[in-house]
């Protein structure tokens, strides 16, 4: 299963997948052909890349383990992070990854299945990944993360005890600040994030049956719904607002 795709151009894009998490792979586009440039046990959910070169895609790995696969002057590695030390029940993955840069980027992930999960957020920066403090990481599932700069990052998630809430944090460069989305959907998460500048959101919500979906905006004075719809796409991406 193919699922994450970036590209830096049009002759330099990357898709990660997996074969039934057990796995990865990593496939690059050149223009021409596509071709497989890694491959390693685990599962890939995402990835990005800059136009220099530098890529990082992010899974897990045995259920304990965050994955973070990098490619830097075009060798590969790998980095694995024990997101379970007390070696509890619940599987862990990283689900997103951005950047504004080959020397920061940030991932969000946390517990996979349990309904009192917890996020983790870190950030790439002088050659290493360091954990980041937030608010509300505990009993919320982040999932997406987008931004425009260093300055301006943006992940998005739901609180798994309140089923109408949807949690945003924005990174300012020095500190994540939360806000609360009410959403009309019973048992909400955030399919898809993107954005566009900056106090430009664009955010699609999903309810868990997939029968209803929302089409939300932000446009930094308040959120307005732009449309519903059967159900809600996996990705969001566009060149500009007109």
């Amino acid at each position: 299963m193919l699922n994450g795709i970036y590209g830096s151009s049009p002759s330099d894009i990357y898709i990660v997948g997996s074969d039934f998490q057990i796995n990865y792979v990593i496939f690059h586009f050149d223009g021409i052909s596509w071709n497989l440039e890694m491959t390693g046990q685990g599962y890939l959910n995402a990835v990005w890349a800059s136009p220099s070169g530098f890529v990082a895609a992010v899974g897990g790995r045995d259920g304990d383990n965050y994955l973070i696969v990098t490619k830097e002057e075009d060798v590969w590695g790998e980095r694995l992070i024990n997101a379970n030390p007390i070696g509890s029940y619940p599987d862990y993955a990283l689900y997103s990854v951005w950047g504004s840069s080959d020397d920061t980027v940030y991932a969000v992930g946390g517990e996979l299945f349990t309904p009192y999960t917890k996020s983790d957020l870190f950030r790439f920066s002088s050659g290493d990944w360091e954990l980041m403090h937030a608010p509300l990481l505990e009993k919320v599932k982040l999932t997406k993360l987008s931004g425009v700069s260093y300055s301006d990052v943006y992940a998005i998630g739901h609180l798994t005890y309140d089923p109408y809430q949807i949690l945003l944090l924005h990174y300012d460069g020095i500190s994540w600040v939360k806000t609360l989305i009410t959403s009309s959907i019973d048992v909400a998460w955030p399919a898809a994030l993107w954005v566009a500048g900056p106090d430009s959101v664009f955010v699609s919500i999903n309810e868990y049956n997939n029968i209803h979906s929302q089409f939300m905006y932000f446009n930094g004075n308040g959120w307005k719904t732009l449309a519903t719809a059967a159900r809600a796409p996996g990705s969001i991406w566009g060149f500009a607002i007109p």
